[in-house]
């Protein structure tokens, strides 16, 4: 029924975010770690994955078939995410199946605890992603999904370059 049960790993995502800023001071790496756990959290997580497994029709599909499905993902940079879906092959054992969606930002003007209220961002981008789902249940078996936006976020009068890359990758077993 697409219900998640256990999630793990979001705090080492945290983590190497933090690292990448070796050089901050203890007030700014300590703010750097309030952001990142309210951002990276475990119902971020879990909103995200369990996505996975409301992608996909309930209906007939044949290879070739297509279909859209767009997603609003909050959070304090809001984005939507349109998704074109295409069944690359259908056999006795896996279904493959391509992605390609544009990202971009639902909300102009937003407020990021630690930053400030009226932050203003323009963001866009893509995702891409492939799906090995097992044919007869409609489990996903393994993906990788890979996403790159990129923008400014307006703080203060000061313009703020920002790119945010992501990769997550499933690999499903059965129990």
């Amino acid at each position: 029924n697409g219900e998640i049960k256990i999630i793990s790993g979001f705090k080492e995502i945290s983590d190497k975010i933090i690292a990448a800023f070796p050089a901050t001071d203890p007030a700014t790496r300590a703010a750097l770690e309030s952001q990142c756990n309210k951002t990276i959290s475990e119902q971020f997580v879990k909103q995200n994955t369990s996505q996975l497994f409301q992608r996909f029709p309930d209906t007939p599909i044949f290879a070739g078939s297509t279909w859209k499905h767009s997603t609003t993902q909050q959070g304090q940079l809001p984005v939507a995410v349109d998704n074109l879906f295409t069944i690359k092959s259908i056999n006795s054992d896996i279904t493959a199946i391509k992605c390609i969606g544009t990202i971009i930002n639902t909300s102009e003007q937003t407020s990021i605890t630690g930053i400030g209220d009226n932050v203003r961002a323009s963001l866009k981008g893509e995702q891409q992603g492939e799906y090995e789902i097992e044919t007869r249940t409609g489990m996903v078996i393994n993906s990788l999904i890979k996403t790159n936006f990129e923008g400014t976020v307006q703080v203060m009068g000061r313009e703020i370059p920002i790119r945010i890359k992501s990769s997550l990758k499933i690999n499903g077993k059965r129990s």
